[in-house]
């Protein structure tokens, strides 16, 4: 009937005549939705079988393994898990025109309307298990993101949109007709924006801090030790001089010469990011700093306060202030020059700066675009299995390292080869965390080109079952493993 009724609206807009707008709102609209939110608040009719006996440390592992179809998990996991999950992470199926695994027996509905069937359901059970400071994070392709994004507007609220990034994978796909793609999008939302801020949004570690912290703290012990300047060995080596004359006017480290020597390496580590690569100087303490402007930012002057002048620290003169006054008010100011924090010129005529020391900013935001060619084909061949396409697991890690914490729960009911659970366990490893994982998976049948050497090994859960055992095995040897929770309960639906 309601179809029926668009349609006559449809005809009456056309002729140029008016209709009833007061229940027009912005929705996306299918065939099939209406079924979709039934299937969602069905109760479930299953349960869960456990699996002793292909489990790894069953009487200490907090980690889930869940054989079954998602939704009627999801369901289950209403019971116990209401509002308990920190982090979902999913990789669902992408609708790229091939049939689904999962049959949800929808009687029409067409390429997107099926996609769209297949999802809607699932997403708006998992909005129940997250907390509320809890966040999503669906993987996704070109072919359905603009209707990924939409449904989750409408089931997790559009001012709850997190962004969305765009993972570059440096590799464009050699079959396109049209554009080339060569990424993938990883579209993020929080269930209450709100809350998921004040608890300490997501920040990722800067990649490279850590190895310029220990290329200058190798550098200052420097200080005093003597070294040839490489223009001179250039001359040496050339007019072929005698090792005596080079070492007669050789030279010694101060911090100007290794100030030079820092710049220069941070000039040629290409995998530094504009931002990491501001951090150019040391200082006479060995820190590491960038110095900016202190100005005031507005077009408008700042208040008197804002122009008290600073006294250069050797000249004792007073330095130019800027046009609109500084950043920050007097006592703001003195303190920072208490603490070493503002960078003066070699005189009174150069405007000082502020020294931000990278120690203390060694996080920064989440960029738009994240380049990542790698893949687990390594260590697939290591462990000796196959599967299409994983998700690189030191990839996932990152991503998750962005969002959780040392104690979360993170859920992937999508898990396909366990890439999530080897990444919570490596992300662990490197943190020291004690992240717990669920993963929910149909035990679909391997498709005959990637069976495995191990005959045994006859679904997709197989698999993933396995590369979680042979993971946690590789890293049980590693003495930074101690304590690390490699184990997994596996439960069956029944």
């Amino acid at each position: 009937m309601k179809k029926v009724e668009d349609n006559l609206d449809q005809r009456k807009l056309v002729r140029g005549e008016s209709i009833n707008s007061k229940q027009e709102r912005f929705e996306l609209r299918w065939n099939g939705k209406a079924e979709a939110i039934n299937l969602a608040v069905r109760q479930p009719t299953g349960t869960l079988r456990p699996s002793k006996e292909e489990s790894v440390n069953w009487n200490a592992t907090e980690n889930l393994y869940i054989e079954g179809d998602n939704l009627e998990v999801l369901r289950i996991l209403q019971q116990s898990y209401q509002q308990k999950v920190n982090m979902i992470y999913i990789d669902p199926p992408y609708n790229t025109g091939k049939d689904f695994v999962y049959k949800d027996n929808f009687r029409r509905g067409r390429h997107h309307n099926e996609w769209l069937n297949f999802m809607y359901p699932r997403l708006k059970l998992a909005r129940n298990l997250l907390k509320e400071d809890g966040v999503i994070v669906v993987h996704i392709d070109e072919h359905e993101l603009h209707h990924l994004i939409t449904i989750l507007h409408e089931l997790y609220g559009e001012e709850n949109a997190l962004g969305t990034i765009v993972w570059d994978k440096l590799n464009p796909k050699g079959d396109a007709t049209s554009v080339a793609v060569q990424h993938e999008s990883i579209v993020c939302f929080a269930k209450n924006k709100a809350a998921f801020l004040a608890n300490g949004g997501m920040k990722r570690k800067k990649p490279n801090a850590l190895k310029m912290l220990k290329k200058a703290e190798s550098l200052f012990k420097k200080q005093g030790e003597k070294y040839i300047p490489t223009d001179l060995l250039k001359v040496a080596k050339k007019y072929k001089l005698p090792q005596h004359m080079v070492e007669e006017h050789s030279s010694y480290y101060n911090l100007k010469t290794i100030n030079k020597e820092f710049a220069a390496w941070i000039k040629k580590e290409e995998t530094l990011s504009r931002g990491e690569a501001a951090y150019s100087n040391i200082d006479e303490e060995g820190q590491v700093y960038q110095a900016v402007s202190m100005a005031w930012p507005n077009n408008r002057k700042a208040p008197d306060d804002y122009f008290v002048p600073l006294v250069h620290p050797v000249t004792k003169k007073e330095c130019p202030v800027p046009a609109k006054g500084w950043r920050n008010p007097s006592q703001t100011m003195k303190k920072l020059m208490e603490r070493n924090e503002i960078v003066f010129g070699k005189d009174e005529t150069t405007q000082p700066r502020r020294k931000y020391l990278l120690k203390n900013y060694l996080m920064e935001n989440i960029p738009s675009v994240i380049a990542y060619g790698g893949s687990d084909a390594a260590f697939f061949n290591q462990i000796g299995l196959k599967f299409d396409h994983p998700k690189p697991y030191k990839f996932v890690s990152e991503i998750l390292s962005f969002f959780t914490k040392e104690d979360d729960i993170i859920l992937d009911f999508f898990s396909g080869s366990a890439s999530v659970g080897h990444a919570v366990m490596h992300l662990n490893k490197e943190d020291g965390g004690e992240r717990n994982f669920i993963l929910v998976q149909l035990p679909e049948k391997i498709k005959p080109s990637f069976q495995s050497a191990d005959p045994s090994l006859k679904t997709i859960c197989d698999i993933g079952k396995e590369r979680l055992r042979r993971a946690g095995e590789l890293m049980s040897d590693d003495a930074k493993s101690e304590g690390l929770d490699i184990g997994f309960k596996v439960y069956k639906l029944d």
